[in-house]
């Protein structure tokens, strides 16, 4: 009679298990699909066809739980860099909605919706709304389970960077009150900041944003010079060989898709101050070039060296894989990235705010504001009423 009772268990134990197998091989198929729509992207950068087929994997009925999470993350880049934020905002929203029924309120779990958060605060300040993106980082930052250390770090950063551009586009406006307040906001924030962090580096990151953050002119002891064309020219004939200056092109170039990307996205901003903050965020974010700095010590994918560079140069070149750093390789940092050295990147802004109207001139900086003395240093500086 035992062995009649307990057949039937194990057959039932057996089901269970089988379907248990049928389930999770259904959800691996999504994952491999998903994960190949990326891995294509990725090196084709079509973005809306992208979006296409992730849209249909989200259709699909097997595309549940923590799946679909997985699944509206790889939405939520292609989304990024196609600049679509009300997908990215949607998808995030989703996310944030799934957790609770899906996850223990575990690491992981506050991972996913922190991430989220910034990723709605990232596309508002895309929409350039700043002051939504400030309330969804208050917002994150009553999460539950709260944010840890290095997102923290990341939500203050951001909501520094919100108060400061709100400062950029009160002082384009004339109220000087509303600025010098969104500034003191910005400071405070960086100021707690380095109260908390243990972390020596970031310690010094913040220390020097901080210092320069109220300092609108140019740093101490810096010369800085527009470069125009004639000008870059006239120097060339005197200083290059005859070999050498059929290859000369002007590191400030730019062309038409150059000058409409610029367009596209400066246009309807009016202000010099909130213009030139915003490229900057342009430049840097995944929505725009996703600029990474990169100098001598570090070499390409194929491991070839290179110094600085032209502003097309830098604008047309993309790693759609790893970039080999040193010895070490970070695939997330510089994966469909443009990188240059301090020249470089300041070429690039310098021609693109040109485009949109902006007086810019290349700056050497030889000391900083906090009084460090700095070794050929290169940036770009926008000149506003001067």
């Amino acid at each position: 009679m035992i062995q009649k009772i307990s057949l039937p268990i194990l057959a039932v134990h057996t089901f269970v298990v089988l379907f248990c197998l049928l389930g999770s091989l259904k959800a691996e198929t999504i994952k491999e699909q998903y994960s190949s729509i990326e891995k294509e992207m990725n090196e084709s950068e079509n973005y809306a066809s992208a979006l296409i087929s992730l849209q249909a994997l989200l259709d699909h009925k097997e595309c549940i739980g923590i799946t679909r999470i997985n699944c509206l993350d790889v939405v939520i880049d292609a989304a990024k860099r196609s600049g679509n934020a009300d997908l990215v905002e949607k998808s995030a929203r989703e996310q944030i909605k799934l957790c609770p029924t899906l996850l223990p309120k575990d690491k992981k779990y506050a991972y996913i919706i922190n991430d989220a958060y910034t990723d709605i605060a990232d596309a508002a300040f895309f929409r350039k709304d700043y002051q939504y993106a400030l309330n969804v980082l208050y917002e994150a930052e009553k999460a539950d389970p709260p944010p840890n250390e290095y997102r923290r770090k990341d939500i203050n950063r951001k909501k520094a960077g919100s108060h400061f551009i709100l400062a950029c586009r009160k002082m384009d406006a004339g109220d000087q009150a509303g600025a010098t307040s969104e500034l003191k906001t910005a400071k405070d924030l960086l100021a707690k900041e380095l109260t908390y962090s243990s972390d020596e580096r970031f310690r010094n990151t913040l220390y020097s944003f901080l210092k320069n953050m109220p300092h609108w002119g140019f740093p101490l002891r810096s010369d800085f010079k527009r470069y125009t064309k004639p000008e870059v020219f006239s120097a060339v004939n005197g200083k290059l060989p005859e070999s050498e200056k059929s290859n000369f092109r002007y590191p400030f170039e730019v062309d038409d898709e150059m000058c409409d990307w610029a367009t596209k996205h400066l246009s309807e901003i009016k202000g010099p101050r909130e213009k030139a903050q915003y490229l900057f965020f342009l430049c840097k974010e995944p929505w725009g070039l996703k600029l990474r700095y990169l100098d001598d010590f570090y070499h390409y994918k194929d491991d070839v060296s290179w110094t600085a560079r032209t502003s097309k140069e830098v604008f047309y070149e993309h790693h759609s894989g790893a970039v080999k750093c040193g010895n070490k390789k970070n695939s997330s940092y510089y994966k469909n990235s443009r990188t240059g050295d301090c020249a470089s990147q300041a070429r690039l802004y310098t021609a693109l705010a040109r485009s949109a109207g902006l007086d810019v001139a290349m700056v050497r900086i030889y000391q900083d504001i906090e009084g460090k003395t700095r070794k050929e240093h290169r940036g770009a500086g926008v000149i506003i009423d001067g």
